[in-house]
């Protein structure tokens, strides 16, 4: 993602909302991956911080 900003005026940022395909890869392989329940995770602050304290 091509992000632009100005250090005088943050208020000026501006996001160019194109999704490459090397974006779309990863995407897609993290859609995969938590379809396959090989990812970790948390719904609640509580929960991240347990997962986190457990390792």
């Amino acid at each position: 993602m091509a992000t632009t900003t100005s250090l005088s005026n943050p208020a000026t940022i501006s996001y160019d909302k194109t999704i490459t395909p090397a974006m779309r890869r990863s995407i897609n392989k993290a859609r995969s991956e938590m379809a396959k329940g090989e990812t970790i995770k948390c719904s609640t602050p509580e929960e991240m911080k347990r997962y986190f304290d457990s390792l």
